[in-house]
This record gives C-alpha cells, structure tokens and sequence, in this order.
C-alpha cells in the first residue's frame, strides 16, 4: 500500500465517526413539528417585496450573527437564502451553513433566533435549514471576499 492510500485509510478511520454521529437533520424541525403559522409557506412571499425597510432590519439584524469559525456575519458569507412573509408578518428565514457538518450549527441557528426576536413588528419567526443548493464561496459578498483575502480591496 502507498503511503498516500495510508494516510487516507487513517484519516477515514478517524473522520468517519465524527460524520457518522452528525445527523443534521437535527438542526431544523420537520413541516409538522414547526408552529402551525409556518407548516405551509407557499402563500408567504418575500420580505423585501411586501415592505423593504422591515425587509433592511431583519438583515441588519441578520448581519449581527457571526460565524464562529470565521469571524463574517452570515449575510456576508452568502448563508441567507430568502427571508419570507406573509400578511401578519410571520418572518420565515431560509438559510444554510458553510457545510453539513458545522460542529456550530445549534449555535448558529439559535443566534439568529435571537437576533430575530430583536426585530420589532415581527409576529413570529421560523428558519429552515436547508443544503439546497449547497453553499459554495460564489456566495460569498465582496466584503466577504476581502476579509477572507479572497478579493483586493
């Protein structure tokens, strides 16, 4: 055997049960465990449209929560897919993380409840995490890319 195939056959034999213990289906509620308000979001449309400045402090709000890992709040990291309403202004966040596997994921999530739950005129609040489509570094804003040295200024 290649000291290559080696060093690869050790590094499963470590990662393996770390990926295998992660069920990231843990991180977010299934349709029927959500409240009632949130079980059918396809009437609800997006924030932005319906009021833009409500729309400005959710996501400044959102800009509040820092990536542990990374020190760049999750809207700069491209992490904020959509941000929902419907007429009573039950906000729901669609969002993702870097990878499946973030050791923070709880964390994460449970900041943006909090910075949510900041926002004033907001009924209640849901997040779904979703992997579709899979976060990749396109996402990421221009400041984003600068600090991350991705970018020049």
């Amino acid at each position: 055997m290649k000291d290559e195939e080696i060093e690869k056959n050790k590094m499963d034999h470590i990662a393996r049960p770390l990926f295998d213990d992660l069920d990231v289906r843990n991180h977010q509620p299934s349709i029927e465990d959500r409240p009632e308000v949130f079980q059918d979001t396809s009437y609800f449309i997006k924030l932005e449209e319906k009021n833009e400045e409500k729309y400005q402090e959710v996501m400044e709000a959102l800009e509040t929560v820092l990536d542990p890992e990374l020190g760049i709040d999750i809207v700069n990291l491209g992490l904020i897919y959509d941000v929902l309403t419907d007429d009573d202004y039950n906000v729901f966040v669609r969002m993702t993380l870097t990878t499946p596997f973030c050791p923070l994921s709880d964390h994460i999530i449970e900041m943006v409840e909090e910075a949510l739950e900041k926002v004033d005129g907001l009924s209640e609040t849901g997040i779904e995490l979703t992997f579709e489509p899979a976060w990749h570094p396109e996402m990421l804003s221009r400041v984003a890319r600068i600090a991350l040295g991705f970018a020049k200024p």
